[in-house]
């Protein structure tokens, strides 16, 4: 029952961490951290978001067949403790032989899909990261090399070594998917210290500009200096001159 958890856990985190830096994955495209609806038809959508979903209850139907032998007139001791070897070199009909290749079938599609998931999310963390690695060998390798192990271990075809193989493939793709989830936390913690960085600045900047508009510039301070004021040489020459008529009125009265 581990097949399908494992196949809809990494699928999650490459999706998550896809959409959240606007990254497109797996014919889906995003913008601004939201999916883009570029499809005119809903269900071909709905199909591309929930293809690997449907997948893993497939494959949680085919184990629940194989390792309750609900498979009609199909019962064979070498289901679920031999490989893949065994099933080739093995003389019998394949009509002989389904409850084998059953058993063996959730294993090999999640081999097959985390093998493509597992080269997307190792491409994102080597090119798309906000931490930036040296090389192309970094811990976003680890996925890839987890789904390796655990399909060797389904190699193995001597029901001896089958178990063991199996189950230590199965260890180590855990292990792996682990170490993934942690990149993960810390280039989600980056991008959101740099959104807050971001929003800092843009908030500075508005205050910033706020108070230049409030305070005068260099340039109007020059123009109300060069302005006339009050009690300059223009206004003693207006005062000289209404002096001047007040003086010659007076007289004009005396006169008369």
């Amino acid at each position: 029952m581990v097949v399908p958890i494992l196949l809809n856990a990494t699928y999650e985190i490459c999706y998550l961490v896809h959409k959240r830096r606007s990254v497109n994955f797996c014919g889906i495209f995003f913008d601004e951290g939201k999916r883009v609806k570029l499809i005119s038809n809903p269900a071909r959508s709905f199909v591309l978001r929930n293809l690997v979903r449907a997948l893993g209850i497939i494959l949680f139907v085919l184990q629940i067949a194989s390792n309750f032998d609900l498979i009609p007139n199909e019962d064979d001791e070498l289901a679920g403790i031999t490989g893949w070897i065994s099933l080739i070199q093995d003389e019998r009909s394949w009509n002989e032989k389904v409850h084998i290749l059953v058993s063996l079938l959730s294993p090999a599609f999640l081999v097959l899909t985390d093998g493509y998931l597992s080269v997307a999310l190792w491409r994102y963390g080597t090119t798309r990261a906000m931490v930036v690695h040296s090389s192309y060998w970094n811990p976003w390798f680890s996925m890839l090399f987890g789904t390796i192990a655990f399909g060797v271990g389904q190699i193995f075809g001597q029901k001896e070594w089958y178990p063991l193989s199996s189950n230590l493939g199965l260890l180590i793709l855990i292990i792996s998917v682990i170490l993934v989830m942690g990149e993960v936390d810390k280039d989600m913690e980056a991008a959101a210290q740099f959104t807050h960085f971001l929003s800092d600045v843009v908030r500075a900047s508005f205050s910033q500009s706020s108070t230049m508009q409030m305070s005068p510039s260099p340039r109007e301070i020059a123009l109300e200096e060069q302005q006339p004021q009050f009690g300059g040489v223009g206004s003693v020459a207006v005062a000289t001159d209404i002096s001047h008529g007040q003086t010659a009125s007076i007289e004009t009265f005396a006169r008369m």
